[in-house]
């Protein structure tokens, strides 16, 4: 994972959130298809 312009610790915190969000959606959307067995 490479992530350019290390330099706002702000920015970088909520660039993590946001990606760490989207993982979360992500893998909670396919856990839940995945128990349908779809």
């Amino acid at each position: 994972m490479m992530i350019e312009g290390w330099d706002g610790d702000e920015e970088n915190g909520m660039k993590a959130i946001l990606m760490f969000g989207i993982l979360f959606v992500v893998v909670a959307v396919a856990a839940r298809n995945f128990r349908r067995g779809g």
